[in-house]
């Protein structure tokens, strides 16, 4: 591209001591112009999704809470392909601490349709409050799923686990 900008001052010799010509005052831009910072628009936010399949940012917030109860999977976002930021915030509180070798805590995962599943996020049972923060940028080259999975429960045993997500499309 190239753009055109006015000759100031009534120049009649150039800097090279040449008399100006056309063209002394446009300006070649490369047709690539990398950003300095990353400017996004607003995003959408969804409270309790039910696995919608997003292509622009978004932002979610997913609970569950689980008595006495089996593993459970929920299917919380779907990414369109692109290049994804993904900023995720576990919250997790249980009144029980796992056993060995037992599914008792929770994790995110992603997995495509080929049902590839990656475990980006866990936390395993123990007694008390606890809250983790991952972020990842991705390449998606096809639609990933974001999967909650929450451990099983036994009698007078109590999980909350609560999902915080920012999804940012860069690309």
């Amino acid at each position: 591209m190239i753009v055109d900008g006015p000759i100031t001052y009534d120049l009649t010799v150039g800097a090279d001591r040449r008399i100006t010509e056309s063209g002394d005052a446009q300006t070649v831009v490369p047709p690539t112009v990398l950003p300095a910072a990353l400017v996004l628009k607003p995003t959408q936010f969804i409270l309790q999704p039910a696995n919608p399949t997003v292509r622009d940012s978004t932002q979610i917030e997913f609970q569950i809470s689980r008595n006495n109860q089996g593993n459970a999977t929920s299917n919380v976002i779907t990414l369109a392909p692109g290049i994804w930021e993904l900023e995720l915030s576990l919250s997790t509180q249980f009144d029980f601490v796992g056993g060995v070798g037992l599914m008792n805590g929770t994790s995110i995962k992603l997995t495509d349709a080929a049902a590839t599943t990656i475990r980006i996020m866990e936390r395993v049972a123990n007694v008390g409050t606890f809250l983790d923060y991952v972020r990842y940028r991705i390449l998606v080259r096809q639609a990933v799923n974001v999967l909650l999975f929450v451990g099983a429960t036994a009698v007078a045993e109590h999980m909350d686990v609560r999902l915080m997500g920012n999804f940012i499309r860069i690309l």
